[in-house]
């Protein structure tokens, strides 16, 4: 998947930023933007929860290490770990 680079103007970034973190409904309506960019936004925000789901991360650097500790290791490398 190739990564791309959204470049937006300041104005629409203003405008983005009071239509979803302040909740200006007014901006919606006469923005002809809105529905893209907040589509976009939401998206991106939910990829990045599952992504940087710290919980998740965690539980399984837990088991990795678990798995690791429990399998047959020389007394050296538990040592280390």
């Amino acid at each position: 998947m190739k990564h791309r680079v959204i470049s937006l103007k300041t104005v629409d970034k203003i405008l983005l930023f009071m239509s979803k973190m302040l909740g200006w409904k007014c901006l919606r309506a006469c923005w002809p933007k809105n529905y893209k960019l907040s589509n976009l936004y939401d998206k991106g925000k939910g990829k990045l929860n599952v992504a940087l789901d710290v919980v998740k991360i965690i539980k399984n650097l837990r088991n990795t290490k678990i798995l690791m500790e429990s399998s047959i290791m020389d007394a050296s490398i538990k040592k280390r770990l």
